[in-house]
């Protein structure tokens, strides 16, 4: 018979798991682009705005062979980041033909993102719209980085975050910075005919611009469970050639070499603006 044992203290041979990352560390590192390997040619990309605080989450996905991309806000919370604010978009046309009252806003639902650490997480999509599923993936960074680090390149980090066209809201760019060699990662979200559309292409900054001259816009699967990587289809774009003023405004020359995408010359402004210092 063992009787009642009682003990105080630390148990010899006994020790607290590891903390995880702060929300300091993870603020720092987490903006950049996630994906998950066996899901290659759909992801998402997050960027840490001109404020400090807010974040911007974009997923590029697909329904039924069509693109789908969807946009809301949030902030970093005990190691996760909640955006209950998702929208996708609709009923505008690429270009010239481009009217912001044209554009429709439909909820989509809850897009959260928890952190193991700077490099490795996962996306939570829960959605209240019709024609998607609740899906769970692990993701992980396209560019990984050292989480000790802090900011992978400051002075670029500056000019990361979302930019757009003022006479053109809702659409627009998001620009994150990858890893330490001036790698920019950009994501084009407008519309083509009344359906959205996006592109995605790299490109390595010179001086004050950026010309990300492989973009290539993106086709052919489903969303969620319906996903299959060997079904995306990659198509060549064109040329985007980003060029600063300063941190919060900039040029983007647009040239395509698909006939249904035209050439465009944008004015653009930081959503979230910061200082430039």
């Amino acid at each position: 018979t063992i009787g009642a044992v009682g003990a105080s203290g630390v148990i010899p041979g006994t020790q607290d798991p590891p903390p995880g990352p702060s929300d300091d560390d993870l603020g720092d590192t987490t903006s950049g682009n996630w994906f998950n390997p066996a899901r290659s040619g759909e992801g998402c990309q997050l960027t840490r705005e001109g404020d400090g605080v807010t974040f911007i989450l974009t997923c590029y996905v697909y329904r039924d062979g069509d693109q789908v991309w969807m946009i809301g806000t949030g902030v970093l919370a005990d190691g996760r980041i909640v955006s209950d604010n998702m929208v996708i978009t609709e009923g505008a046309d690429y270009g010239p033909g481009f009217d912001p009252d044209d554009v429709v806003r439909i909820p989509f639902g809850t897009v959260t993102i928890d952190f193991t650490d700077c490099n490795t997480g996962s996306v939570t999509m829960s959605p209240i719209v019709q024609g998607f599923e609740s899906v769970l993936l692990p993701m992980q960074r396209i560019v990984p980085v050292d989480c000790g680090q802090g900011v992978p390149d400051p002075a670029n980090a500056i000019r990361a975050g979302n930019w757009y066209d003022p006479d053109r809201s809702g659409e627009g760019f998001q620009l994150a910075v990858e890893g330490t060699d001036g790698l920019h990662v950009l994501t084009f979200y407008t519309y083509l005919n009344g359906q959205p559309a996006w592109l995605i292409a790299t490109g390595t900054i010179e001086g004050n611009r950026i010309v990300f001259a492989e973009a290539v816009i993106t086709s052919g699967t489903g969303f969620g469970s319906g996903f299959d990587p060997d079904e995306v289809v990659r198509t060549p774009f064109g040329t985007l050639t980003m060029e600063f003023q300063d941190c919060n405004n900039a040029t983007m020359l647009i040239e395509s070499s698909l006939p249904e995408f035209s050439d465009l010359n944008l004015n653009l402004t930081r959503i979230v603006q910061g200082s430039c210092g």
